[in-house]
């Protein structure tokens, strides 16, 4: 196949796509799209048989894919600019940061759904009066704003070293009415200072330099109350070869290591972490790691 075979067969991919997410984001905010361009999105989703998906699909589920669409998209997009593509998360466009962001509530929900009733006394420990999360690498408060929308009695802390990132997650917290339960520090996780104040810690090792890692786990552990969890994620490599290539890059742009999962392990049970397994997670996601501090 030629160069040009090869764009023009993906660029098709790359489109439908976006029409996709076009057709999504109408369903979300029920704003129909115009009639001549919604024919033309109709025609384009029709010939690559995407059509059929979109059935019976609610508000808040096309809401949450088109999030992800729009994140897989514009990180895509970095790659294409020589001042935009590095090994580190540093984006400064807000479209970027805010989609990482609206993605990132869907994992709160799945958290809270699926994961959190797997973890011992956790569920308990967060509807209690007192209960804290710390959420590492906070961005634009994706996570945080839902977890303390989910749970009523929680407080949560985020921290973040990107100040595009904290600049919006300021906002967003205020537009959500949570100052009140959401505090947001400009602080690195291997920084922290915190001695016995959570019952929650999240840390995405797939963003974390891996320098940092190690110490980053020895201060969360110190930070987190007795028998408190730590969730962790990782870059999964272990389904088929473009699943794993896929995840490499990302974690590559992301700035975080190309671990196994054994190596997390091995590093959060020399730090004195128990309890260390990793979560069965749906096809396409990161791999989470947990851990705990011991009782």
């Amino acid at each position: 196949m030629t160069l040009r075979e090869l764009i023009t067969k993906h660029t098709m991919s790359v489109t439908g796509l976006a029409c996709l997410g076009a057709r999504l984001d109408a369903i979300a905010t029920n704003r129909p799209l115009e009639p001549a361009l919604d024919a033309r999105i109709t025609e384009v989703l029709d010939v690559l048989g995407m059509s059929g998906a979109l059935e019976g699909v609610s508000a808040a589920d096309a809401g949450q894919f088109c999030n992800e669409i729009r994140q897989v998209m514009s990180i895509d997009e970095s790659l294409l600019y020589p001042e935009s593509r590095g090994t580190s998360w540093a984006h400064h466009d807000k479209h970027v940061l805010q989609s990482a962001g609206d993605f990132s509530r869907g994992f709160a929900r799945g958290l809270t759904r699926m994961f959190i009733p797997q973890l011992d006394g956790l569920q308990a420990r967060l509807a209690a009066d007192g209960a804290a999360f710390l959420d590492i690498g906070v961005g634009v408060a994706g996570i945080a704003c839902e977890m303390a929308t989910l749970w009523p009695k929680l407080h949560v802390t985020g921290l973040d070293v990107w100040a595009p990132s904290l600049a919006l997650a300021h906002a967003n917290v205020a537009t959500a009415g949570l100052a009140d339960r959401i505090t947001l520090r400009e602080q690195a996780a291997e920084a922290l200072t915190d001695d016995g104040a959570y019952d929650l810690a999240w840390l995405p090792v797939i963003f974390v330099p891996e320098k940092v890692v190690p110490a980053a786990c020895e201060r969360l552990l110190r930070s987190l109350r007795p028998g408190g969890w730590l969730v962790t994620a990782l870059a999964n490599t272990e389904g088929t070869d473009a699943a794993a290539a896929f995840w490499r890059l990302r974690t590559t742009m992301f700035g975080g290591p190309l671990w196994t999962l054994g190596r997390l392990q091995a590093v959060l049970a020399e730090t004195g972490f128990v309890e260390g397994r990793l979560l069965p997670t749906p096809p396409g996601v990161p791999a989470l790691v947990v851990a705990r501090r011991p009782a």
